[in-house]
């Protein structure tokens, strides 16, 4: 096996490792592992190798029993929660996974919890971001919300949540 060049420590020790594989709700992908055996960095990652019709997911969230709802997001899904105000989009580095609800709500009052440190002597964005931090806890506490999520190349899924979820076909981009 030819070893490649390590982005982090420049050695050429990087052994780079895939396998196709049917994943259960997300279908044919590609799973590859990188891993410098100098440095150790490593990152691993799920490529989905089918495409489908884009979909948009909306999920109403009435109970906290609906926390325990699964959630698979492509890398290309745009997640909404509109009564937070909040549309978090992928970036380049997006990744495929599989979470409950409370793992997104989760990773919403983990992002304001990153700007609320990188924001101190703002006072003005501050207000707002405390707000939104307010609004997280609340969904924390049980209020009651809309998940969406559009996902261009319909491959994200809301598993459970009978008669909370509707799926619908949306245009090609």
């Amino acid at each position: 096996m030819e070893l490649l060049k390590c982005p982090y420590c420049g050695g050429r020790s990087l052994e780079v490792r895939s396998v196709n594989y049917n994943i259960p709700h997300l279908g044919k992908a590609l799973l590859v592992s990188i891993r410098c055996g100098h440095c150790g960095f490593s990152r691993a990652e799920v490529v989905p190798l089918e495409v489908k019709d884009p979909i948009r997911i909306i999920l109403k969230v009435s109970l906290r029993e609906d926390y325990n709802v699964k959630i698979v997001k492509s890398p290309m899904a745009k997640l909404k929660v509109p009564e937070l105000g909040v549309e978090i989009s992928p970036g380049p580095l997006a990744q495929t996974y599989i979470t409950n609800l409370e793992g997104i709500v989760k990773r919403l009052r983990d992002i304001g919890e990153i700007f609320l440190s990188l924001m101190e002597g703002e006072s003005g964005r501050l207000k707002a971001l405390e707000e939104y931090m307010r609004k997280v806890r609340k969904l924390e506490e049980g209020e009651p919300f809309t998940l969406i999520i559009e996902d261009p190349v319909g491959i994200s899924k809301v598993l459970g949540g009978e008669g909370k979820v509707k799926v619908e076909k949306m245009d090609k981009c």
